[in-house]
């Protein structure tokens, strides 16, 4: 509970107080999804920012063997819902056995994010879903950079990852030529920041 009343001092400073809870009603390790409606960047656009409260309470271990703990963050038009998807990722290094830090990607998760993506998942038609993986990269917005400077539990400082849904091209390319090679490919491709969830791969 403390570490809980913690979480929500340090996402008041960077979201403000206002948010709508989507609760994990599933039992053990509940993760919280919250929707925080925001006017951003330089435009002032209004978006929804979708962040996950819960998936720090696990320390993760990293390739030195140190704990470290994170929380997912989703930039996306107004009114979707993406609670469901966004908690799906942040169960899944509990599910897995497993851990989740920037530069990482997901397979088939990215399904989640797309109109119809988990229903085809399931009946194994991957190769008709647009944007089926996921990149994890540092947020969007500076100031949702810095929650590691209000935030840590059991003394680990904790850090927000953007989730991003890639293709499954974009996602070879990341696997193969590293991260710095998919960020050129955005950059070059002017990649929107709030989610397009009809936006085709930039790959052939």
């Amino acid at each position: 509970m403390e570490d809980g009343a913690r979480r929500d001092r340090a996402y008041a400073e960077l979201f403000g107080d206002e948010w709508e809870s989507f609760p994990d009603d599933t039992g053990e390790s509940q993760i919280e999804v919250r929707r925080i409606r925001a006017a951003l960047m330089k435009e002032r656009r209004e978006c929804d920012i979708w962040v996950t409260s819960g998936m720090s309470d696990m320390a993760m271990l990293g390739e030195d063997g140190q704990p470290f703990r994170r929380e997912l963050i989703f930039y996306a038009e107004p009114d979707d819902d993406y609670a469901m998807a966004l908690r799906a990722v942040a169960r899944f290094p509990l599910e897995h056995e497993t851990s989740l830090d920037h530069g990482h990607s997901v397979q088939m998760y990215g399904s989640f994010f797309v109109p119809g993506g988990a229903e085809a998942l399931a009946t194994e038609t991957l190769d008709d879903i647009s944007l089926p993986h996921l990149v994890l990269l540092a947020p969007l917005v500076r100031r949702h950079q810095t929650l590691s400077e209000e935030l840590a539990i059991g003394g680990c400082p904790v850090d927000l990852l953007w989730v991003v849904p890639i293709s499954a091209a974009e996602h070879a390319l990341k696997t193969q030529q590293g991260t710095d090679a998919l960020l050129d490919l955005f950059e070059a491709r002017k990649h929107p920041w709030l989610f397009d969830p009809e936006r085709t791969s930039y790959l052939r």
